[in-house]
């Protein structure tokens, strides 16, 4: 069923646009860029699939599938499909999308909201069928930012990251704010990524908020790597055994049709479909992703070189790192700067000392002393729960993963550093509320409110990344994540690594049928903007500059900032530099080097923005929203239980 919005378009024609992707069950193809791949330790999941037998041969019927598409469904899905034989990837021809959009008021607007339409366009379920193979139904909405009389420069299609946030929901809280930063001249388009939200199939896996909630907040206190390592492996054992269980739900009550087509490859198509539609065959696509939604801009640029025309990636993710390790092994990339933005909130907090930042107890704190009440506090709590009482309840208490994790999420918004440091003092003194009411669940009353699409994250990291052997035994899993999380709190981050057990051995029966697997160095039709910060928590600028090497027509701006993508600390520099490659095509120097607007820890007084003129003080209040809105609507994340 599609989503109650406005009705979906129709298909007209067809089209024969060539896609490139890898199918699965295929040999991996060398690519240019793999050369460009750190070397990798050998490691047990790498042991389990050497060997002969573990990749089968692939037949494919070409000619049968020709015929029945053709005398089954004629025009409508005139789908070809052939082997590349020398990259082993899959090419497969998209269909012409419908050739209007039918916008419409969105239906949880009030209807004064003129700027904001909303619709549903109906796309192929699984792109190498057509519409043959079903359809799915993409939510959408806009934001008209183009003032009556001025000519619109085209539609930015935007993603805010996840995977699993909504574009949908976005487009209100951030339409306005992202149109002032490109001075009124694009319509802002946002879209639910399949199974998310509202796009359906949806991956649903209660039927209702009530079951949902409860069963979240049944769960038992998250693993901590710092204690025994057999206990440990017991934790990794217990939350394996609920990563199948879910995975099994998952599948029960969203269905293989939710499941299967989620990768990034797939959203990626449904992009250039949507810009078909509302842009015209052949013109160039602009795009705006932060956290994950880099790992959007880099599939586009690899899937659709040609049709590139203005691109931002904020906040980057490894691409090499996504496509070819497991998912198991990306804390090595996730986590490489975690400790380093924690390092800046301990520098910052000592910087502004006692007066300004509540963890500094006086003026001879330094970094290394408040870092280690710290690690005194999470010794103390392997041993000794903090108890934590609450008013009409039993209360609770809280575990090192309890704080360890909140710590994690504040990391995202240096804005909110004042908050941090408070939080931490009050549970250095044992007062753990405010960290505890962060992480509890509240229990959903309403019986008919539908399950949230919140465990949509694997559907998408789980195709995207190497399958797993389906054989695997409970005992090989859990030796592969206790080895590689151990691994990665030794070597990566030893305070936020090995949190959680990652899900994706257990989703072994949702997976897309196709896997893009790269390059990302194609030629490209322009130029891109990757954007990093100095310190970013989740997103390294190491993985900045690695796109930045990997494809020649982009540039880096290095911005001097902490936290997640360049919006937790606004930055003139940065934002002019982002209008003026939208308005008039001009990319700074590379490593142009930016620094934020904002101060950490700030006093009474904001001197900064009483010197600034109008215009700028509104573009700086644009990217301020823009980084509230983002930190609220599912940046990528690691440890997310089940």
């Amino acid at each position: 069923m599609a989503p109650s919005l406005v009705p979906p378009s129709t298909t007209t024609a067809m089209d024969t646009t060539s896609l490139k992707l890898e199918k699965d069950s295929l040999p991996i193809p060398t690519s240019s860029s793999t050369s460009k791949s750190p070397v990798k330790r050998q490691g047990f999941f790498q042991s389990l699939v050497k060997g002969p037998g573990f990749l089968g041969l692939y037949v494919h019927p070409v000619l049968l599938f020709f015929l029945v598409a053709f005398l089954l469904y004629g025009q409508r899905s005139s789908i070809a499909t052939y082997l590349h034989s020398s990259t082993g990837y899959l090419s497969v021809t998209a269909p012409l999308p419908p050739s209007s959009i039918s916008w419409g008021p969105c239906p949880d607007r009030p209807a004064n909201e003129t700027r904001f339409s909303c619709a549903t366009v109906e796309v192929p379920l699984d792109y190498s069928k057509g519409y043959a193979g079903g359809s799915a139904y993409v939510a959408l909405s806009k934001y008209s930012s183009v003032e009556k009389g001025i000519k619109k420069r085209g539609t930015v299609f935007v993603n805010p990251g996840g995977p699993g946030g909504s574009g949908y929901g976005y487009t209100f809280r951030a339409g306005p704010s992202f149109g002032v930063i490109l001075n009124g001249q694009y319509d802002i388009v946002g879209f639910d990524p399949r199974g998310i939200a509202l796009t359906s199939p949806q991956m649903r896996c209660f039927k209702t908020m009530r079951e949902e909630s409860i069963y979240l907040a049944s769960l038992p206190k998250g693993i901590e790597p710092l204690g025994e390592e057999e206990q440990y492996r017991r934790g990794v054992a217990q939350e394996d055994a609920r990563n199948l269980l879910m995975a099994e739900r998952c599948e029960r009550e969203a269905g293989a049709g939710a499941g299967r087509h989620m990768g990034t490859g797939t959203v990626v198509r449904d992009i250039e479909l949507l810009s078909t539609i509302i842009e015209g065959k052949d013109a160039p696509i602009n795009f705006a992703g932060w956290s994950y939604g880099t790992v959007v801009a880099e599939y586009l640029i690899g899937i659709f070189p040609d049709r590139i025309g203005h691109v931002v990636a904020d906040g980057v993710c490894d691409p090499l790192n996504w496509v070819e390790n497991p998912q198991h092994e990306w804390g090595r990339s996730d986590y490489y700067d975690s400790e380093k933005t924690y390092e800046a909130f301990l520098s910052s907090c000592a910087d502004a000392g006692p007066e300004r930042c509540p963890l500094s107890t006086s003026e001879s704190n330094t970094v290394e002393s408040m870092a280690k009440e710290v690690d005194d506090l999470l010794d103390r709590l392997l041993e000794y729960p903090l108890i934590v009482r609450e008013e009409g309840s039993v209360g609770g208490f809280l575990t090192p993963n309890d704080v360890k994790s909140w710590m994690f999420g504040q990391l995202y918004r240096p804005t909110g550093w004042t908050d941090f440091a408070s939080g931490l003092r009050e549970t250095l003194g044992g007062n753990g509320t405010r960290i505890y009411k962060a992480g509890k669940v509240t229990i959903e009353l309403d019986e008919k409110k539908p399950g949230s699409t919140s465990f949509a994250n694997p559907g998408v990291e789980c195709s995207d990344s190497p399958s797993y052997p389906s054989n695997l035994t409970s005992k090989e899993i859990v030796d592969m994540i206790v080895e590689e999380n151990l691994w990665e709190v030794k070597h990566t981050s030893r305070h936020f690594a090995g949190l959680g057990a990652t899900t994706c051995p257990r989703w072994t029966s949702m997976r897309e049928p196709e896997r893009f697997k790269g390059p990302f160095n194609a030629t490209l039709s322009n130029d891109i903007l990757i954007i990093g910060n100095t310190a970013d928590p989740i997103t390294s600028i190491k993985h900045a500059r690695l796109l930045n090497k990997i494809q020649p027509q982009s540039r880096l701006i290095h911005h001097d900032g902490f936290g997640h993508c360049s919006t937790a600390m606004a930055s003139l520099c940065t934002t002019k530099a982002i209008r003026a490659y939208f308005l008039d095509n001009v990319l700074p120097e590379n490593e142009l080097l930016c620094k934020p607007d904002v101060q950490l820890f700030p006093g009474s007084s904001n001197t900064t923005a009483s010197i600034l003129s109008a215009e700028d003080r509104e573009l700086l209040e644009a990217v301020e929203t823009l980084g509230s809105v983002l930190a609220e609507n599912g940046f990528r994340g690691r440890g997310k239980r089940f």
